[in-house]
């Protein structure tokens, strides 16, 4: 097995670890709505449906439904776009964004505990890592 292998398996157990926690709260989302909540946020012009579709890699069918799901629990809210009445694009709501930044500061804890069991030197080696990444 090589290296990237490796860390891939890593990468995997790490997030599904982020998961189980128990002081990790989801308010019941799945991780498909967790997923469609995280990008809407990361951008910087609202998402329409078509492209949430395409981000989550699902049929628009099925991004209809997550983001109903939300709507419903007052985690977005959709608007039709002014010049195309066709295309529809997605907000978050004010609960949302407190959910959001709740859900980040439980993972920045999370974070926090794991890198304080490495050397300074492996934290920046880490962290050097994921810069290269992104």
């Amino acid at each position: 097995m090589n290296i990237a292998q490796k860390l891939t398996g890593l990468c995997d157990r790490f997030a599904v670890c982020m998961l189980k926690r128990p002081q990790s709260s989801h308010d019941g989302l799945s991780i498909l709505s967790l997923r469609a909540l995280a990008l809407i946020h990361l951008r910087e012009t609202p998402l329409t449906m078509k492209q949430l579709a395409s981000q989550l890699s699902v049929h628009l069918p099925n991004a209809t439904l997550i983001v109903d799901k939300l709507e419903a629990e007052s985690y977005v809210r959709r608007q039709h776009d002014d010049q195309d009445k066709r295309v529809v694009h997605v907000y978050l709501t004010e609960k949302s964004q407190k959910f959001l930044q709740a859900h980040r500061d439980q993972h920045l804890g999370l974070m926090t505990d794991a890198l304080d069991t490495l050397s300074p030197a492996e934290q920046q080696a880490v962290l050097h890592f994921f810069e290269q990444c992104v």
